[in-house]
């Protein structure tokens, strides 16, 4: 059986590249493999990308940039571990209805993950985007459009955690109080 996440097996790496596919709504994390290049593939992570009229930026990109733990994003929404790509383009987890309340996550957009959903960013489960905020300054991005078969398989999303109050959180989230 194929690991799906390596990265306990390497350790922690001094440089990543991430390739994001569009049309597979996928995320894989690279490690470099001396001269050869980032050949080797540590992690995958399910996303989505952005909805027709919004899509996402293709191309590569170096220079990525904290946003905030947490940072207002459109239509009176925030996320959770915002990176910046380039421009207004971020990895963030999925929406919130107020800013810093784990608990005011967009549950019907959540279970969208896997799908395009967003206006242009990379949404992803706040386990997922914690995980590229704490190795921004490592990583260089890659995003792309491609039907060729990754090296990993697409992780399968977990349905969001919804409350009896209409409140609702990312089960990934390790700062939920259970």
């Amino acid at each position: 059986k194929q690991s799906q996440d390596v990265s306990s097996v390497i350790g922690k790496q001094s440089k990543y590249q991430i390739e994001v596919n569009i049309s597979t709504n996928t995320v894989i994390v690279y490690a470099k493999d001396g001269k050869n290049g980032f050949i080797i593939p540590v992690k995958a992570m399910v996303c989505s990308c952005g909805v027709a009229g919004h899509s996402t930026i293709t191309g590569n990109y170096s220079n990525l940039r904290l946003a905030g733990k947490w940072h207002t994003l459109y239509y009176g929404t925030y996320g959770k571990y915002c990176t910046r790509i380039s421009g207004p383009y971020l990895f963030h987890s999925v929406v919130y209805s107020k800013n810093g309340d784990s608990y005011s996550l967009q549950a019907d957009e959540y279970d969208k993950l896997g799908k395009l959903a967003s206006h242009g960013c990379i949404r992803l489960s706040v386990k997922d985007a914690k995980w590229i905020y704490q190795n921004y300054s490592k990583c260089s991005v890659k995003l792309f459009r491609s039907s060729k078969k990754a090296p990993l398989k697409k992780p399968t999303p977990e349905k969001a955690v919804r409350l009896e109050n209409g409140k609702a959180y990312d089960p990934t989230d390790a700062d939920i109080k259970s």
